[in-house]
């Protein structure tokens, strides 16, 4: 009787690799359409400016986010808090980013306190 016998093990690790490397040759990067967007709301409050960030803070948002910290610590006297509560991700532009506006927020509080004890 002759027996049917099904493919070797050899041919299906084969099939397997063949299939793994044409996933990731397949595999297309993203495109700054397909990223999500980031959304900047601003508040103030409290004489305190309040930024609440939606989205993902990466190479291609990085630029917007830290124009806009910017632009409110200019008129919040350093006085700005990040609500990052509804960011999705977070990259190390991202985390350096809001480290520089950390930065830029002390130095503002500084200059405020030299003048305010410059008109005592």
């Amino acid at each position: 009787p002759r027996s049917i016998v099904g493919p070797s093990n050899r041919s299906r690790a084969s099939a397997t690799m063949e299939a793994s490397m044409t996933a990731l040759t397949d595999h297309r990067p993203f495109s700054d359409e397909a990223r999500a967007d980031l959304v900047l709301t601003q508040r103030q409050l409290r004489g305190c400016a309040v930024m609440f960030v939606c989205g993902e803070i990466d190479t291609a948002t990085v630029e917007e986010l830290e124009r806009a910290g910017t632009r409110m610590l200019e008129n919040a006297d350093g006085r700005l808090v990040l609500d990052l509560s509804e960011t999705t991700s977070m990259d190390l532009h991202g985390v350096r980013a809001t480290e520089r506006l950390s930065r830029l927020a002390s130095a503002a509080l500084e200059a405020v306190a030299d003048r305010a004890g410059a008109w005592s």
